[in-house]
């Protein structure tokens, strides 16, 4: 509903507009939603990226809010004018453990935005052939202010809000879905919240940089999912099966009868305990929404009032991967206790 041109999630939320209106407009602090970057969204294979400019030269970011650091890769140091450096650590993945190196980026322009001496983490070799995005933009990026992914009319936009107060920050209309974004552990920035999968709370992570959303053999246990029709597919290092669930929920988004990739990794991360991270030598998202599920929404991460807002916006929110879709998702934890100076 709306009073007053401000659009209300509820009679107790109008109730408080028309009180603020009787009051007068001194009572009423002006929202500003402050534009800082304007940049190209697009999906392109199951990727979402866009475009930026280091040192003066062209070049494709990857986004990739699931990863700690931001990255750029080896092939192209040369291609941008970059060299590497040792940090003298050690970086984990899903392929092994080996040197970290990082690079000190002097500009990387993201629309009107221009940063300086940027540390970016190095990912492959310098003697790797060019492949992929040139950038990889890790979620130190997108906690840095309130970031929204708007596909459908292929744009990511940064804002720094003022004076604004919960859903004032939403200035598009329409129906809308709000949650809380839950706190990080010291040193990490995931874009978390809670979901409710069956009717059991389960946790979720924004994950920009997986092609499709995964939940995991634990969380499948625990809300209790069913086999759904499709083989299990394998990949390097993980196998992805079909499970339905009876409930979707996020707030006021609520799916019925909904078909998840429900993912097992294959090697020595394989340890998968819901709700602790003892005995696991890499911490399995309980419920990774990627790509697919960003494409279908508008979503504003408040950071600013930490909590997520999303409106569907068309098309299937979940897809399940099959043998003919390429390499299934691998997950990365920068740094193992190494992080760019």
């Amino acid at each position: 509903m709306s009073i007053g041109g401000r659009k209300v999630k509820s009679w107790a939320a109008a109730a408080s507009v028309v009180l603020a209106l009787v009051a007068g407009p001194k009572a009423m602090a002006a929202c500003n939603m402050r534009m800082m970057a304007e940049l190209p969204l697009r999906l392109e294979a199951g990727a979402l990226y866009t475009d930026v400019v280091v040192n003066g030269r062209d070049a494709r970011a990857e986004l990739s809010s699931g990863s700690q650091e931001s990255a750029v890769a080896g092939w192209a140091l040369a291609k941008l004018g970059l060299t590497q450096q040792a940090t003298g650590a050690n970086l984990v993945t899903v392929k092994g453990t080996g040197s970290a190196y990082y690079t000190l980026v002097p500009t990387m322009k993201l629309g009107a935005i221009v940063a300086k001496d940027a540390p970016f983490f190095v990912t492959g070799s310098p003697a790797d052939k060019a492949r992929g995005p040139e950038v990889i933009l890790g979620s130190r990026f997108f906690v840095q202010s309130d970031v929204e992914f708007d596909l459908a009319h292929g744009k990511l936009r940064l804002f720094q809000p003022e004076g604004c107060k919960d859903d004032e920050v939403l200035y598009w209309g329409g129906a809308y879905s709000v949650t809380p974004l839950l706190a990080n552990e010291e040193g990490y920035n995931k874009l978390r919240f809670t979901v409710q999968l069956n009717g059991q709370p389960t946790e979720a992570e924004l994950v920009s940089g997986d092609s499709f959303s995964t939940l995991s053999a634990g969380a499948a246990a625990h809300a209790g999912g069913r086999p759904a029709p499709g083989a299990a597919v394998d990949y390097t290092y993980e196998t992805v099966r079909p499970e339905i669930f009876n409930s979707f929920a996020i707030d006021q988004e609520a799916m019925k009868n909904v078909t998840l990739a429900v993912t097992t990794l294959n090697n020595r991360f394989a340890s998968d305990n819901l709700g602790t991270r003892l005995g696991s030598n890499l911490y399995v998202r309980p419920l990774s929404l990627g790509a697919d599920f960003i494409a279908a929404h508008r979503i504003l991460v408040a950071n600013s009032q930490r909590k997520l807002y999303l409106t569907y916006a068309g098309g299937r929110v979940f897809t399940i991967p099959t043998p003919d879709d390429g390499k299934a998702k691998t997950e990365a934890v920068a740094g193992a206790g190494a992080t760019p100076p």
